[in-house]
């Protein structure tokens, strides 16, 4: 008896580990900042069109995580965020993608929720920190 609850456990964590793993779609690219004091930010590109974008201002006590999410497409040249705005208007573009806090232009706010840069950028800024790209298609 004692076996056959255990296979069954087994079973069941295996078929969720399964289950979450299928569940999540794959990556195409990720922008992060580098070490440093300020932020950790994660942009996450999906094979899907669909991309989140991790915010955690260390400046904070304590400190807030942020999970802004959106859709994303190719328009020629180009990447196109467009952000889904929660109840309060958050994110605001504004503020994360701050042409006055970087001297390098890399991104172009489109409106109130869309931003755009180009598909070659090695490296965009977000809230005036570099974000280096990782191309996991290549990997």
């Amino acid at each position: 008896m004692t076996y056959k609850i255990w296979n069954y456990k087994a079973f069941t964590v295996l078929f969720l580990t399964l289950l979450l793993c299928a569940c999540s779609s794959p990556k195409k690219a990720i922008y992060e900042t580098t070490a440093n004091d300020v932020a950790q930010i994660e942009l996450v590109l999906r094979k899907n069109q669909k991309f989140e974008l991790y915010f955690k201002d260390l400046s904070e006590r304590p400190e807030k995580r942020y999970k802004f999410k959106g859709s994303w497409s190719e328009r020629k040249d180009r990447i196109q965020l467009n952000f889904h705005l929660d109840k309060n208007g958050l994110p605001d573009i504004k503020a994360l993608f701050d042409p006055s806090l970087t001297e390098v232009k890399s991104v172009r706010i489109i409106d109130v929720k869309t931003v755009e840069f180009k598909k070659t950028d090695k490296m965009i800024y977000i809230w005036g920190l570099s974000c280096p790209k990782s191309d996991l298609d290549k990997k």
